[in-house]
């Protein structure tokens, strides 16, 4: 009985332990479960759309950083032209001046312009003793307008020739032109009040007012210099200093004195302007009776009669000329251009050229050869058991000179030997000098083509035309040299 009440308890405990061990049991399995699943994971969709896009937007960056990061290269199309060989100077003008003084002393108003041309009969100012005429005529043209629209017109068209051809070089000259408004205002308001000037003169309000006539014919002017009565045989070096020249404006002054400079009339259309010669400009015109100038002013271009004249050692041109007088009558320095010869050829800018490195060979070794007797030299080889041979190679010669011809550094190596034909003597490559050239693209690739510069002058340079191995009108060259290099392919 006690044997039985044992084996119970043990299989109680037995299916407790079974009871107990479920729940892991169960775990266990849903864990193995969750172990053994394999997700679906769906495929990306591909949309040829897409990738099309893809490239373009890479093919636009590779494009754009090219862009930015590439050497721009800008072509120039070669056309023949002409340079004038520059022999600029600054002359001094003489001219037949007579200074007018006054004669009695008042308030003086003038109404002849600068540069116009007057009669013995003509009115040039008007001397007022008290000033109360001129008050009386202002007053009497206040209820006008004093300028009409031609005069305001001139004046306008005046301003805006002088400020297209102002210059930073040329600011002293602001002065000047400002002194010639001035003087053009003043006559103008004083032609309006000298209309009025008969009526009050019927009414007696003139006083003491007196209309003063010139005393000749000629060109007026309203400044004096000193240099009025300088001639040919008076002249001296130290005149063409334009550092110690001044000029005094008579048409700003308002009071004048018994014997005060009130103009000046130019009373001959003839005029010399001396220049000075360097030993260049000496030889050049040594010979010429005749010139031809440009003045710098407005570009003028005209012939002038030329004499050499010598003074203390130096040497002095005198042009003569009979005609343009009064466009310089204001100037006693004149900037002009002697047009002495005129370089013609094929015009090329300055930053397309540049320079190449060649071999120079004693004149005498070149040959021909090949199946089209090409030039070219005798390049000494040695064969395999050490004899000496030479071998044929072609080559262009850039150029020539009476001792040396230039040939291209890639045809051969430093310390080859060529061989003179028919001759046992040969020279040792490896002497070099520059030649220089255009970089020509006419065929989408830089090619180095030589040139012979006749004359260059500022941004251009004229180069000879036919050359060999040179340029041709209408060829297409790169612009800036140093934006390329030799066999860049361009295009």
């Amino acid at each position: 009985m006690a044997s039985n009440q044992r084996q119970r308890r043990t299989h109680s405990r037995q299916r407790k332990n079974s009871y107990g061990d479920r729940p892991n049991q169960n775990r266990e399995r849903k864990r193995r479960r969750r172990t053994n699943t394999v997700k679906y994971r769906r495929p990306f969709p591909i949309n040829s759309g897409m990738i099309i896009f893809g490239i373009i937007f890479a093919y636009m960056l590779v494009c754009v950083y090219a862009h930015f990061t590439s050497t721009h290269i800008s072509p120039y199309e070669v056309r023949a032209g002409s340079i004038v060989v520059d022999n600029t100077c600054t002359g001094l003008i003489l001219r037949d001046e007579t200074i007018v003084y006054a004669e009695n002393s008042g308030y003086i108003n003038y109404y002849v312009r600068p540069d116009e041309k007057v009669s013995a009969s003509s009115n040039v100012y008007t001397l007022d003793q008290t000033g109360q005429t001129i008050q009386a005529l202002a007053e009497s043209s206040l209820d006008g307008e004093l300028l009409d629209n031609d005069s305001l017109g001139k004046l306008k068209s005046s301003m805006e020739t002088y400020e297209a051809g102002i210059t930073p070089m040329s600011f002293d000259g602001v002065y000047e032109f400002r002194m010639k408004v001035e003087s053009s205002v003043l006559s103008l308001v004083n032609e309006k009040l000298m209309s009025q000037a008969d009526q009050l003169k019927e009414e007696g309000a003139l006083g003491n007012f007196n209309f003063v006539r010139a005393q000749g014919e000629g060109i007026i002017e309203y400044y004096t210099d000193g240099y009025e009565t300088v001639t040919k045989e008076s002249f001296r070096d130290e005149m063409l200093n334009e550092k110690t020249y001044e000029k005094r404006d008579l048409s700003s002054v308002e009071i004048v004195n018994a014997g005060d400079p009130v103009y000046k009339l130019i009373t001959d259309e003839n005029w010399t302007i001396l220049i000075p010669l360097d030993d260049e400009k000496l030889e050049a015109l040594a010979d010429r009776s005749s010139v031809t100038i440009r003045f710098t002013k407005d570009n003028l271009r005209t012939t002038a009669a030329f004499e050499i004249m010598r003074r203390d050692g130096k040497a002095y041109g005198v042009l003569s000329l009979s005609n343009y007088m009064v466009n310089y009558a204001q100037d006693r320095y004149v900037e002009l251009e002697l047009l002495l010869s005129e370089v013609e050829g094929l015009k090329i800018p300055v930053s397309a050229v540049t320079e190449k490195q060649f071999y120079t060979i004693p004149v005498g070794y070149e040959t021909t050869g090949g199946d089209d007797d090409t030039t070219g030299y005798l390049k000494e080889t040695y064969m395999q058991d050490g004899t000496a041979s030479t071998v044929f190679v072609p080559t262009t010669i850039y150029e020539t000179t009476d001792e040396v011809s230039y040939v291209d550094c890639e045809d051969f190596s430093p310390g080859d030997y060529v061989v003179k034909a028919d001759s046992t003597e040969r020279y040792q490559i490896g002497t070099t000098a520059s030649l220089k050239g255009v970089y020509n693209i006419n065929r989408g690739y830089a090619v180095f083509r030589r040139i012979n510069i006749l004359y260059e002058s500022g941004e251009y340079c004229i180069v000879e035309q036919g050359t060999a191995y040179g340029l041709s009108i209408y060829d297409h060259i790169v612009l800036d040299s140093k934006s390329v290099k030799e066999e860049e392919i361009i295009y």
